[in-house]
């Protein structure tokens, strides 16, 4: 079959599209393929976890305080120390929705049966998730490409 030039052409700014969509995550714009492989110090993911620092300063200065990761009991009290413009959207089930408005909200999540662990979440599209995971007194970055694959530690200088 013989393809039409245009159809060539959109091709192939199709592929240059889908190898910059990573780094358009951090104005907004989402859908990752989650067969993208995360790699340390990806400038990309980085400028997305930028966007955690203040979420994850208001984490720290809690975990300062209580010694633990906010509850989900704790929402109200941990949302005076987030800083302005963020806010908690929404709760859920062992977690709750933070923004700063952005498109894509940050998700936090806390397990009851350990309140020394929490995690940050951001959904990347469908399925992957750039994640930041705390567990007592430390913390990582991992990528989680959402496909059934295990999550992928990334070191990220955000």
């Amino acid at each position: 079959m013989i393809r039409p030039a245009g159809a060539v052409a959109a091709a192939g700014l199709l592929t240059r599209v889908a190898l910059t969509v990573p780094c358009a995550l951090a104005q907004g714009l989402r859908d990752v393929p989650s067969s993208d492989v995360a790699r340390d110090r990806d400038p990309c993911l980085t400028a997305i976890a930028r966007t955690a620092l203040p979420i994850i300063a208001s984490l720290a200065r809690w975990r300062a305080l209580h010694g633990i990761c906010p509850r989900l009991q704790d929402r109200a009290e941990f949302a005076k120390l987030l800083p302005t413009g963020a806010h908690i959207m929404a709760t859920f089930q062992g977690g709750f929705i933070l923004s700063q408005g952005e498109p894509a909200p940050w998700i936090y999540q806390a397990p009851a049966q350990d309140p020394t662990q929490c995690s940050l979440s951001k959904k990347l599209g469908w399925d992957p998730d750039l994640v930041y995971k705390l567990d007592g007194a430390s913390a990582h970055w991992f990528f989680s490409p959402g496909d059934g694959e295990d999550d992928r530690r990334v070191v990220l200088d955000p």
